[in-house]
This record gives C-alpha cells, structure tokens and sequence, in this order.
C-alpha cells in the first residue's frame, strides 16, 4: 500500500514550495512520487520540481481541476506514475482552482484502493486572506480546509499582528480541529506527514460542471501503457501561446525557447505592476535564470537553474488585455543568448 497525500490550497499560497521542502527531507531508502495538476496548460510547477528533485518521479497534468476537467486524465496519470516508479508515497498537488473531495472519491475508487493508503492531507492557508471575503465563502477553500488532516499557516513572517490574531480565532471554530503549522517559506516538517487522520465522513459539495460531484471515470484501466506525449515547440518556434479557462477563470501560458534572453529591468518593472491575480514564470533574463512568483499584488523572485524551455503563466477572472500584450511586446524584444 502506498502512502499517499494531498498537499492544497488556494493560487499562489505556497504549495510547490511546501513540497519542495518536503522532498529535501525525504530518507534515503524511500521512493518518492509526485503529482501535479496546474490550471495552466504549460506546467511550470512539475518543471521546477523535476528540476531540483532528483530522484523523485514527477508526473504533471497540465490544464484543468482535477475533480472535473481534468478527471479521467487524472487517474491515468496517477496509474502511470504508480505503474513506472512504483513509490512508497506519493505526494498530489492540485490546481489551486481544484475541489479535493471529489479528488478523494477517485482515490477510493475500484482502481486504487487497494494500492493506495491516505495519509495525512495538508492545507496551506495564507492568514492575511481570512478576511477576504471572497476566499472565506468560496466553495473550492471550503473543501480544501475541510479534508485537513494537517493546516499550515504559510507567509506567517509577512502577517500582521492582527492577521495572526485572525488565524488563531479561526482555527478555534474549526471541529475537529486539524494539527497545526505556522511556517515562513513552506518549510514544513516532513513529520506532518505522520499526523494521525481525522475521522470524519466525506461529503461531496456540488461542482458546477458535475452536479451530482461525481468524477468522470476510464472505461478502461488507468494502469494500461498508453503512450505519453511532452510539451514542446515546433522547430523554428521561438514561442507559442497556451489558453485554458474553466470554473471563471483565465489562464494564458507562453512555452519559450530557453536560448531567448529576455530584458531583466523592463521585465521586472512590468512584472511588479501587474493587476492579475496570479502569475508565475521561469524565464532566461540578461541577468540569467529567474522565478518570478506573484500574487496579491506582491512580486518575488529567486534565482533558478535553467530548464528545458522558458514559461510563463497568468490567471485571472479576465485577463487584461494591455498587461498580455506588453508581455508580448517584451516577448518580440528577447534576443538569442
């Protein structure tokens, strides 16, 4: 039986971080997997993982929510990953725009409950968000803060004083109340793994696209050798546009050559400006290879290895039509390097 944790939250709260700071943990003589569901089509989040967790089987599935339309891709992914690096546990990262209870229902299903155990699932919260309306009735950060076994607090150095007072009267009213993190830079222990389960029945909240919350299931077994295809470029293709939309939501990503070299200054002048919800980026600038994370209006960036192709993503409710085409603009500027 496989271990198996679902590791969620809202956009931008930190999840890819958390595992990697779980996987730079991991012992020796475990083998460990990982499966990633972006709502973008052009996988930033497994291309950094595969990057900087050698040894670690990663499998993404790019563009949707895993409980809808990404459901049945979903469970030949997690039979493909499970059929080739035969792991001892398995870490999944949905999309930040993913329902985990129906998520749940498929890993109890007929094709993977007697090969999968769960552990405990971990939530990230951002606290500076609890008083946002917006987040607090969605549906989705419902369900996720619902099947916590494990509730991180994460960017709890950037909180206020009263963001932290509205963590902990928070967390008071939860029942039964899950084990609890405050963290900085997803630097969870790997030990939360560990925690025991809380015992409650899963309940099923309506999903727009399925109204009975049910996941769409493979007539035929998800564990079949079916042939994988990769993200690329056409020869000759310095770079190429990627949309996806769904649950009222935007995403446009752009694959990139990784010999173009974009302008650092103006990159990042137009990237701290933004008024989108989330975007995040690997991209080769004149001052070398950099992440950009931003969300909420707060920019960061950090130094990165190079990857096999250059991206970038945005999300929104609409995504403005001026900030994409400045980014295109920037685009038309980057020069082979």
């Amino acid at each position: 039986m496989i271990k198996t944790h679902i590791i969620t939250g809202g956009l931008g709260v930190g999840k890819t971080t958390c595992i990697q700071a779980l996987l730079a943990q991991k012992p020796a003589e475990e083998s460990w997997a990982v499966l990633v569901n972006e709502f973008g089509q052009v996988g930033i989040d497994g291309a950094l993982l595969a990057k900087q967790a050698q040894g670690v089987a990663i499998k993404e599935i790019p563009g949707g929510c895993l409980c809808c339309v990404a459901g049945v891709p979903f469970q030949v992914g997690l039979g493909q990953l499970i059929r080739k690096a035969r792991p001892d546990r398995i870490l999944i990262e949905p999309s930040g725009l993913g329902h985990p209870k129906q998520l749940l229902q498929s890993l109890q299903g007929k094709w993977f409950r007697d090969l999968l155990v769960l552990g405990a699932h971990l939530t990230l919260v951002d606290p500076r968000r609890l008083r946002d309306d917006r987040w607090r009735d969605a549906q989705i950060w419902q369900d996720q803060i619902s099947i916590a076994d494990v509730l991180i607090a994460n960017h709890w150095d950037q909180c206020s004083l009263q963001d932290q007072q509205a963590w902990q009267q928070w967390v008071q009213t939860l029942a039964p109340e899950p084990r609890l993190y405050q963290l900085s830079f997803g630097q969870v222990p790997v030990a939360a793994l560990d925690q025991p389960k809380l015992q409650r029945p899963l309940q099923l909240s309506a999903h727009p696209l399925h109204p009975a919350g049910l996941l769409s299931k493979p007539e035929i077994s998800p564990f079949a050798d079916r042939p994988e295809t990769e993200l690329g470029l056409p020869e000759g293709t310095p770079w190429q546009r990627f949309d996806n939309q769904g649950q009222g939501m935007q995403a446009s990503g752009w694959l990139i050559q990784p010999s173009l070299q974009l302008p650092h200054s103006e990159l990042l002048a137009w990237a701290s400006g933004l008024a989108v919800q989330r975007m995040k980026a690997v991209l080769y600038t004149s001052q070398g290879w950099y992440a950009f994370n931003y969300v909420d209006g707060s920019l960061t960036l950090s130094e990165v290895e190079a990857l096999d192709f250059a991206r970038l993503e945005m999300i929104d409710a609409q995504l403005p039509t001026e900030e994409v085409q400045q980014w295109q603009q920037l685009l038309l500027q980057a020069k082979a390097g």
